[in-house]
């Protein structure tokens, strides 16, 4: 299998110039890999199942313009270094940009800190470790980041001071690392090896700790990640003795001949391509180009890995820029694929990843704010970007007006991002190195009003993704926009909570219905954490929804969701319980435009599992069973503008406990109520706002069912566990109601205090609603579709501005 591979790599490695490199292809594609199939058994399906379901074309779109095409030099010819993220030529601009410009002097400061921090001060942590490695004494604390990484700064900071002499100290203690963890490497080949009887480490159960301690054992030394080891080999090349070179070029080809991680040698789907451990896993490609074209370098290890890349890049990241694993978790690590654009290799040109920062991230900024929303895992409301993928995508894109403006964002008016010091964790230790490579000036030479003007110029109001579900959408463009996330999650990615039909609110420049930001623990998954309904204390599940409806014009934008089988279901690994579900859903029975993508067609039970890419066995068990569950989410916008959250849920027949509940910020409080259910059009509304704030948000419960004689809504907190961590305070305004079917019809107000709040009027049949200021009029009709979702018309001074049918 390994020759198939040979003339590609062979023209990888020929010495190319700019004029060979092709920017023109508006798109690629990928075909299945038969030979694979057979030597994999087909994972488990049949030929006649794979044909059917994955014999494709995968298509990658890319897109140049824009793209400095000075940045991509040829490569030098094999055995010459650096050859990385830059050349020999390239040092002297280099130490240029760290010794003159003000950022090359915040990064060159902090790197310099952490040297002398970690390793040459006078009470440095790793003093004494140092010098034992510096003397090859394999006890030093190597599975220290801090301390791996300060040996890896060493050498870059030498190379750009020209120092031989701490240069070589740190070569030195870098090749102690490498020979102990060589030994503790080959050690776990002879155990996998006796264990399952395979020559190399070539399948997931090898690899699955790759992104932590970055080599294919499970328990070793190096924690600070296989990029050091790569890096340190090209940074300190010219200066290492030939026993040196051997030995670090040994331990590369040792981790990398024969070698695969997840997503590489898998079925071209979501459920198999769609990890960030697949990403992640990949650093591993700094390996193969530490050594390209020299002695251990594995053309078809490289190959396997470019596949992987591709294949993630055109499935995990959606055309509409966002992603399958969900922004808390995940990143698109465009460090591994920096190096590849002088190789030929331009996924840095693809749509999808541009898309992401242009419309993803342009929609989940919170206006007049340098933070976004985002969901899922180590995600939430206020939350930071993943900065390696900005900072690499303006280096190539510098005069991308959208790019610009979302980098801005990341690294701050005064630059902080530059300012910020050495971080130990495995993603991060070589963060300051990136940072010193690829960080350049956002555009000056617009205020930060008018950047933002020019990034927004002429882009949509609403961002809806088909694939996840997720519309975020907004009055207009400005500081104090109205901007609503409606999150229906309708395919889950990993690493998801248990929160479909979630919806957050910002106006008047501040945040009111919130995503709290909860950790990857069993306490923080649970639904009553989310802004969802909770019908005896019980609530969706992780399984995902069915999106049934997204309407988008000038005047509104409505999402409906289907969250039926998010209460019937939930997951389960347990094989064991007595009502086995093969669940027969596809994915098209979640997605609102259906995908010609055959495997969309596959029962959701036998989809390619997410590890090994085998046929699947997604058992789902029974969870809360409910006759229907709908909500209906969305904006409509003009002089006024207002949401409408609408939910038609029932568990059955009979009376339930119903809680229609909003994770809000800390600092709000309930400023008023007004109960009155003894006039005709009754009075059921709470102000909340921050104490001695003037933005306000009116909460108008129009209709609900209640056999309770008392205000339904009321704002109180709590305190959720974090286990080895500060409690964490969640701040909730729930609205009560004790029916068959609740009918619960909301309106968000947002409003300054003194403004003109709307006057709500009822027709006697109860099916349609005025909602009136003097200059605005709006009329919404509201009916039942079969399934008993709420459908609605509104109209405008007459004229029909949006019909959710």
């Amino acid at each position: 299998m390994k020759y198939r591979y040979c003339l590609y790599i062979l023209l990888l490695c020929c010495h190319i110039s700019i004029a060979q490199i092709c920017f023109h292809e508006a798109s690629k594609t990928i075909e299945l890999d038969w030979l694979l199939l057979k030597e994999k058994n087909y994972y488990g399906y049949t030929k006649a199942e794979i044909k059917k379901y994955f014999d494709y074309p995968l298509t990658l779109h890319f897109n140049f313009k824009g793209l400095d095409t000075t940045k991509i030099k040829p490569i030098p010819k094999a055995g010459i270094h650096p050859r990385i993220y830059f050349y020999q030529e390239d040092l002297p601009a280099l130490r240029e940009k760290l010794s003159t410009t003000p950022i090359g002097k915040m990064v060159i400061n902090e790197i310099r800190k952490t040297v002398y921090q970690f390793l040459t001060g006078t009470n440095a942590v790793f003093k004494t470790d140092y010098e034992l490695a510096c003397n090859g004494n394999m006890t030093a604390s190597f599975q220290k980041n801090e301390f791996t990484g300060a040996i890896f700064y060493e050498i870059f900071k030498s190379l750009i001071d020209n120092d031989s002499t701490n240069a070589q100290k740190a070569i030195a203690a870098m090749t102690t690392f490498v020979k102990a963890d060589a030994e503790n490497v080959a050690n776990q080949f002879k155990a996998y090896d006796t264990k399952f009887g395979k020559p190399l480490f070539r399948d997931y159960m090898a690899t699955k700790h790759l992104c932590f301690s970055n080599t294919i054992g499970e328990n070793t030394n190096l924690q600070g990640g296989l990029q050091l080891v790569a890096l340190a080999y090209d940074l300190a090349f010219n200066w290492m003795t030939n026993e040196q070179k051997n030995i670090f070029r040994q331990y590369i080809a040792m981790n990398s001949q024969n070698h695969t991680v997840m997503g590489c040698l898998s079925l071209p789907s979501l459920t198999s391509n769609s990890s960030y451990w697949n990403l992640h896993n990949l650093n591993a490609i700094l390996f193969s180009l530490a050594i390209e074209g020299e002695e251990g370098y594995d053309a078809a290890t490289f190959e396997r890995y470019i596949q992987g890349l591709k294949k993630y890049y055109a499935l995990g990241l959606y055309t509409e820029g966002d992603m399958y694993e969900a922004m808390g978790k995940a990143s698109l690590y465009l460090e591994n694929i920096a190096p590849l654009t002088s190789r030929n290799i331009h996924l840095i040109a693809l749509t999808n990843i541009q898309q992401q920062i242009r419309n993803y991230f342009l929609h989940s900024k919170e206006p007049n704010a340098a933070t976004f929303t985002f969901y899922d895992a180590n995600a939430g409301t206020g939350n930071k970007l993943p900065p390696f993928d900005i900072l690499i995508l303006k280096y190539f894109y510098p005069k991308d007006a959208t790019i610009d403006f979302i980098y801005r964002n990341m690294v701050g008016e005064d630059y902080a991002f530059f300012r910020e010091g050495f971080k130990s964790h495995p993603n991060f230790v070589h963060s300051l190195f990136l940072r010193a490579i690829f960080g350049i000036p956002y555009d000056t030479s617009k205020t930060y009003s008018q950047a933002q003007t020019t990034a927004t110029n002429q882009k949509p109001l609403t961002f809806y993704s088909n694939h996840t579900g997720v519309m975020i959408t907004r009055n207009h463009w400005g500081n104090n926009a109205t901007v609503l996330h409606a999150m229906n999650k309708s395919i889950s990615g990993g690493h998801t909570f248990a929160d479909k039909g979630n919806f957050n609110i910002y106006a008047l420049g501040r945040n009111f219905a919130i995503y709290k930001n909860l950790r990857l623990i069993k306490e923080h998954y649970e639904p009553r954490h989310r802004s969802t309904i909770l019908i005896d204390g019980v609530g969706v599940s992780t399984v995902p929804s069915q999106s049934v409806k997204m309407i988008d014009n000038q005047y509104a934008s409505f999402n409906a969701v289907n969250l039926k089988t998010c209460f019937d279901y939930k997951t389960s690994n347990n094989r064991l319980f007595d009502k086995k579900i093969p669940l027969s859903l596809t994915l098209n029975d979640f997605i609102y435009k259906k995908s010609t993508t055959p495997y969309y067609k596959l029962p959701y039970a036998h989809l390619p599992n997410w590890q090994t890419s085998e046929k699947g066995l997604d058992w789902w068990e029974p969870h809360f069973s409910v006759k229907k569950a709908f909500r209906t989410t969305g904006m409509v916008r003009g002089k006024h503008t207002y949401l409408l959250v609408i939910d038609d849920v029932q568990k059955d027949n009979n009376p339930h406990n119903y809680q229609f509940g909003v994770i809000i910020a800390n600092d709000l409080i309930a400023k008023s109520t007004i109960y009155d259910n003894k006039t005709s059009n009754f009075k059921n509304d709470l102000i909340m706002g921050a104490k001695n704030k003037p933005e306000n948000m009116l909460i108008r419960v129009l209709q609900l069912q209640n056999e309770y004689d008392s205000f339904p809504g009321q704002i109180a907190s709590y305190l959720l566990p974090n286990a080895g961590q500060k409690d964490i305070v969640i701040n909730k305004l729930t609205i009560h109601s004790k029916a068959i079917s609740p009918e619960f019809k909301i309106l968000f107000f947002p409003f300054i205090e003194g403004e003109q709040l709307p006057n709500t009027t009822w027709s006697k049949s109860k099916k349609v609603l005025t909602i009136a200021w003097p200059e605005q009029i709006d009329e919404l009709t509201f009916g039942k579709t079969r399934e008993g979702r709420t459908t609605l018309k509104i109209t405008r001074a007459g004229k029909l501005i949006t019909a959710v049918l």
